[in-house]
């Protein structure tokens, strides 16, 4: 984070043209975040001027025991969204659908890392993500 905030400065010294910061969201289901460093972190970015976009939002479910998978994935999505959200600007997700074909989980099972199953039916993932955006608005 040092580093990058060092070269954005560096960058914004020299006049080049940087409106904003993408952060990735691969987000490891069940993982704390580092909330407090990533707040500074954000602060420090929205302080240089720059618009915070998140980027490629998914959650990775390998590790997550079967039973506990969804809610594991929801929760997580609802986690960084409440950390990260307020300071983003637009928000894009990796996919939307979980994917039929990708291989499957150690346990056998097809991976559920996005906000609606195969079937496009809405997942836990989904309402958690709702609940954090509409927080947000208020």
């Amino acid at each position: 984070r040092d580093t990058l905030l060092q070269l954005l400065q560096n960058l914004k010294k020299r006049n080049v043209p940087v409106d904003g910061l993408g952060i990735q969201g691969h987000l490891q289901a069940g993982v704390p975040l580092a909330t407090q460093p990533m707040k500074t972190f954000l602060n420090q970015v929205k302080d240089m001027g720059l618009e915070i976009s998140i980027t490629e939002l998914d959650v990775n479910d390998q590790t997550i025991p079967e039973p506990k998978v969804d809610e594991t994935v929801a929760q997580t999505y609802f986690d960084f969204l409440e950390l990260v959200g307020p300071f983003a600007k637009v928000i894009t997700l990796e996919f939307l659908q979980d994917i039929p074909n990708l291989p499957k989980r150690g346990d056998g099972n097809l991976p559920r890392p996005n906000l609606w199953d195969t079937q496009y039916q809405k997942k836990p993932a989904f309402t958690s993500t709702l609940k954090a955006l509409n927080e947000l608005r208020n």
